[in-house]
Order: structure tokens, then C-alpha cells, then sequence
């Protein structure tokens, strides 16, 4: 430890009759001397790694980031897990620890995707530690993989999206998720997340409008009939959301989405069944569809991406100040009349 004295002098007043604090890295350490001797606090450096992914997770969830909350912790709970309840400290993380833990996970034939993100996660978390520790970096990203791994194209052809709009059941519940499956398709991809809070204040003059939870940028959406046909299925209803995903405001919301999101997924494997499918069927299959479907009409890569929200895009943020908006109703038009036709 590093002992650090200090002559306090305060004009005007007698420092031996009152209390000083004084604050390292944000800790308060309180004296009564007006000359005043602490030992600077070197257990920063050694605080747990785990744990400090774990403590970000909490930081994330009082600024209301539950998603990235949810992740922090899993990531601390699989390194935690690795490491068999044994932490180590930030200033001990290598590049061989992390490439084993990085053997760890492709030992449980996770994706390297997958890996990958578990990896940008630490990456983060032990740069904003050495940042507020002041600990030198030891680079121990620096081996293993924190790419992003081309993966195999989800998207369906503009006959399959049919088929499932065309697909009959008497089963209310698949009627559900074929409904909000084609309504994400219909607003441009949009998210689970992002259908579940909208209300019906959302919609004005003739436009959807709305703020994607993920990056915070807001969308406009021109207000089709298709759209208006699948809300007029589930109406009236006995709250203030346009879709019933969420069914009261108990500041459970996350867990009620959650909830119908897991189902809807899977109830839209039967759909896929239905439809003769080979491949899996989710929400998330609808925002890949549309971008294809406009693609296939020919429609700029430019347009679709800011279509669908793609705001950090060097393409995008290039022709950001070039795309007019009449342009994105005019690509989504055609998209669902393409989807309509027969």
C-alpha cells in the first residue's frame, strides 16, 4: 500500500475542530486530523472480474437497460461458472484466462457468434474497469474471437410470406402469432419489444409513430389497412396498448412481453409445420423477410436500412441527409402490396 500525507490547510477555519473527508476513486475516508495519513485503497485493482460484470449488470438495470442487464449477468454467471466460484481479480485477467474461458464456452458447442458476444461483453467491462481502477491494460482480448461470423440467411421468400398470411386454424392462439408475426412484417420489421408497448396514442394522422427500445431513434410508419385489420381483430380492449402482449401497467411489463414472445415463438413452429417449412420460424424471421422482400424489388440497400431503423450504418448515416421519407412509405407500400396481390 502506498501511504499518502496530506497538510490540509482551509483559510478561516480551525481543520482540528471538524471533520474532513476526503474521497478516493469515489470512497469517502473521514479524518479528524489537520494533518491527515490514509493508505490509498489497492483492493480496486483486486476486485473479482465476475463480480464487476456482475455490479455493471445492476448499474444497467437502474438506468432501466433490463436487456443488457439480463446479459451482463448471464455472461458473469457462465465466467463465474467456469471458473467454479473461484473469481479473479481485474488486475490478474490475461490473455490466457480469457482463452480459456474461451475454450470453456466452444466446449459447451455455443456458436462463435455466440462466443463472440459473451466476449464483447467482458472486452467492455474490463476496459471501463482498468479505466476507473487506473489499472494498466494487459490486452487479454487480444487472442480470440470477437468478430461476427456470417451466418446463414433466415429470411423467406415473398411466397412463403403469403402462405403463412393465407395459413387457416381454428386454433386462436397460432391466430395470434401468424397476426403478430405479419404485423411486424407489415410496420418494416419491427421488434417483439417494440409492438408490445406501442398505445393507441401512437397512432396519428395517419401514422404509426414510435421509439425503438434498442437505440432509442425514432420511426414513422405510414398506417396501412393491413395493419388496422389485425388491431381491429383484438379490440376492444381494457388498456392502453394497441396489441394484448401487455395487459396491465404493474411494472411487470418486461415479464408479461417475455412471456407472450416465448409463446408466440412457439406456436409459430406449428405454423412453419403448416406451411411445409424446413427452417425455424420466429418473430425475428419477419424483420429479415421484409428486407429481403424489398430487396428483391430492387430497392435501394441504402433505403431498406433506414427503413428498418438502421441509423449506425456508415451506408446509412452516408445518404442519411439524401433520403426523403416519402421514399420509405413509397419502399413499404410496395413491399406489402407485393405480399397482397394474391
Amino acid at each position: 500500500m502506498t501511504s499518502i500525507e496530506l497538510d490540509l490547510k482551509i483559510e478561516g477555519i480551525d481543520v482540528s475542530k471538524h471533520d474532513i473527508v476526503v474521497k478516493i476513486n469515489g470512497c469517502p475516508m473521514p479524518t479528524n486530523s489537520p494533518d491527515v495519513s490514509f493508505m490509498a485503497d489497492s483492493s480496486f485493482s483486486s476486485k473479482g472480474f465476475g463480480a464487476y460484470v456482475l455490479e455493471e449488470s445492476q448499474r444497467l438495470l437502474t438506468c432501466h437497460r433490463a436487456r443488457s442487464a439480463e446479459i451482463h449477468k448471464s455472461v458473469s454467471r457462465q465466467f463465474m461458472l467456469w471458473r467454479k466460484g473461484e473469481d479473479v481479480s481485474i488486475d490478474a485477467v490475461t490473455s490466457n484466462v480469457i482463452e480459456q474461458f474461451e475454450t470453456y464456452l466452444r466446449s459447451r458447442n455455443l456458436s462463435l457468434n455466440t462466443i463472440s458476444f459473451y466476449m464483447r461483453v467482458l472486452r467492455s467491462c474490463y476496459n471501463k474497469a482498468i479505466e476507473e481502477y487506473n489499472i494498466p491494460s494487459k490486452q487479454p482480448f487480444k487472442r480470440v474471437y470477437t468478430g461476427i461470423e456470417q451466418t446463414d440467411k433466415r429470411a423467406l421468400s415473398i411466397e412463403i410470406i403469403r402462405e403463412i398470411k393465407r395459413c387457416f386454424t381454428d386454433d386462436r392462439d397460432v391466430q395470434f402469432a401468424r397476426d403478430m408475426f405479419m404485423f411486424s412484417f407489415y410496420t418494416r420489421g419491427m421488434s417483439f419489444v417494440d409492438m408490445a408497448y406501442l398505445k393507441r396514442e401512437n397512432i396519428k394522422n395517419g401514422w404509426l409513430h414510435y421509439k425503438r427500445h434498442k437505440t432509442g431513434q425514432s420511426i414513422a410508419v405510414k398506417w396501412e389497412a393491413c395493419m388496422q385489420e389485425i388491431v381491429d381483430r383484438y379490440s376492444p380492449q381494457a388498456t392502453i396498448y394497441l396489441l394484448p402482449i401487455i395487459h396491465s401497467s404493474n411494472g411487470k411489463e418486461r415479464n408479461q412481453y417475455r412471456g407472450i414472445q416465448h409463446k408466440v415463438n412457439r406456436l409459430l413452429k406449428v405454423i412453419a409445420l403448416q406451411c411445409g417449412l424446413d427452417s425455424n420460424l420466429t418473430m425475428y424471421v419477419a424483420r429479415h423477410s421484409w428486407a429481403s422482400v424489398a430487396q428483391s424489388l430492387n430497392h435501394p440497400l441504402e433505403l431498406i436500412s433506414y427503413g428498418m431503423g438502421h441509423t449506425s450504418t456508415k451506408t446509412t448515416k452516408i445518404y442519411l441527409n439524401t433520403i426523403n421519407m416519402s421514399q420509405i412509405d413509397q419502399l413499404n407500400t410496395a413491399v406489402l402490396q407485393e405480399v397482397n396481390s394474391q
